[in-house]
């Protein structure tokens, strides 16, 4: 049988594996001679981020490991790492004693260390890319996936490759090039007469409690299905968007773009939201709805965007708020200032996952993925989270921490968590606790924990509204438990 000739990709890829797998042997050897020399060339390869796995050669791996542990304790020297390596079991891996003296001989000049370790930290980034372009590769050949999850894929393979692995050097800031900036915050907002420095979300008593949504920071709304937690976090961004004509990116996992619209334009409007899409509209909510769209238009166009894609990894949200950032950017739109998830627990893990993670683990690694976002983009993340079904088997129905579904790292990264609890869902004859919300500080890091914000509720309208403008006052609930209501209660 005649054999086919191989494809032209096919030949590229061929090629690419006969080559030399990426290398500097002479590199390697003269970055450790340095290091064997002098505790100067230690601390540069502690400055570019030097590890043993930049190292090609397994032998330089393993003297690398002796020089780093007597590093910390000992003086570093040719006779104390050949110890090291015999007490540690790998001198005749290395090629003996001979081996380690012979390195620090071929140093040609102690004063190049920093461009040896370079070179061998180039090296090692050289063969992860020709790694990620072999996985990518045996995607476009074995096809394991669909085409969509094949590209997600391959973006997840590229993205590891600026993880910790490819470090060349620290981010340290100096002191000095701080504070200016802290100084330059307080006058901000003394002339600007404010007490928060950050995002307001429309809520006074949230406001008070928060300091305002920071940006770098995670904030979490948390819920039991039914409280209004979607409604709650369109609401804040409605503001943040219409109002302070602050651009930001919502993230639906769960409700299409058009559901959302609904909701936010019934708030607006005042209008039954069931009139908006199910049932026959009244006469008059014509022209309430029309009113609203304007408003809408006018003020929402290029600040309030939505992605309802549905199946999203965190690297997918990720990427694609990095994306909505530079067009808003380069369109001349107002800034990407925020972004929000509904909901957490709907964030798939990725393509490139951890088979034997566990759920809680999967969770973990998408709060820390939000967080990671919310420094590199430089805005708030509002997500919300859903709550597990603890808080109904007990007499008092108001969540906490431990009721966060798959908590891990939630808690951690966050920096608030907010409970967003209405005691009418459970208790329908309590006409005391009818149109009203809570929102539990549960955690607060710039701001007292354990305390309430009150908030009216006015269901038909999906609308949340400061309690200010709802009728009779915030009450004093039969059901608080000690310590979680009183002063803290606004």
């Amino acid at each position: 049988m005649t054999k086919k000739p191989a494809t032209a990709e096919q030949k590229a890829a061929d090629d690419a594996r006969s080559q030399i797998v990426p290398q500097n042997l002479e590199a390697e050897e003269a970055a450790l001679g340095a290091m064997l020399m002098s505790p100067r060339a230690i601390e540069v390869g502690d400055d570019i981020g030097l590890r043993s796995s930049h190292f090609y050669r397994p032998s330089h791996q393993m003297v690398f490991d002796a020089i780093k542990a007597l590093a910390v304790t000992s003086e570093v020297d040719t006779l104390t790492v050949i110890n090291e390596l015999r007490r540690n079991g790998n001198i005749e891996e290395v090629g003996g004693p001979i081996a380690v003296v012979s390195l620090a001989e071929r140093v040609p000049a102690d004063a190049n260390c920093r461009a040896y370790i370079q070179e061998v930290v180039d090296h090692a980034v050289y063969r992860r890319l020709v790694d990620a372009g072999h996985m990518i590769a045996s995607l476009g050949y074995d096809h394991p996936a669909t085409t969509q999850q094949m590209i997600t894929m391959a973006a997840e393979i590229v993205s590891t490759l600026d993880g910790p692995e490819a470090s060349s050097g620290g981010t340290f800031t100096a002191l000095g090039d701080l504070v200016g900036g802290l100084y330059d915050s307080m006058l901000e907002r003394y002339e600007a007469a404010t007490d928060f420095s950050g995002l307001s979300t429309g809520f006074t008593a949230i406001d008070k409690f928060t300091g305002g949504l920071r940006p770098g920071n995670v904030y979490i709304i948390a819920a039991r299905p039914g409280m209004g937690k979607t409604s709650l976090l369109l609401n804040i961004i409605a503001h943040i968007a219409l109002e302070l004509q602050v651009s930001v990116g919502m993230f639906s996992l769960e409700m299409s773009q058009e559901d959302l619209v609904a909701k936010v334009v019934a708030s607006l409007a005042k209008v039954d939201a069931n009139r908006l899409t199910n049932t026959r509209p009244l006469e008059s909510d014509f022209e309430l709805v029309s009113d609203a769209i304007k408003v809408a238009q006018a003020k929402g166009a290029n600040t309030l965007l939505f992605d309802d894609a549905g199946t999203l990894s965190s690297f997918d949200i990720r990427a694609r708020a990095r994306r909505l950032a530079r067009q808003q950017l380069s369109s001349g739109r107002p800034a990407l200032g925020a972004v929000a998830v509904d909901y957490m627990q709907l964030v798939e893990q990725g393509m490139v996952r951890n088979r034997n993670a566990n759920r809680e683990q999967e969770i973990s690694k998408v709060s820390r993925d939000l967080l990671g976002m919310a420094k590199e983009l430089h805005v708030p993340v509002i997500a919300l989270s859903q709550l597990s079904r603890a808080n109904e088997s007990r007499e008092n129905k108001r969540p906490k921490l431990s009721d966060l579904r798959e908590s891990g790292a939630i808690e951690q990264d966050a920096t608030s968590v907010m409970f967003l609890h209405r005691q009418e869902y459970y208790d329908k004859d309590d006409l005391e606790m009818a149109g009203k919300a809570e929102v539990i500080f549960g955690k607060n890091r710039y701001g007292p924990q354990n305390v309430t914000a009150w908030l009216g509720w006015l269901a038909k309208y999906t609308k949340f509204v400061n309690f200010a403008d709802a009728e009779p006052p915030a009450p004093t609930p039969k059901y608080y438990n000690a310590g979680m209501g009183g002063a803290g209660v606004v």
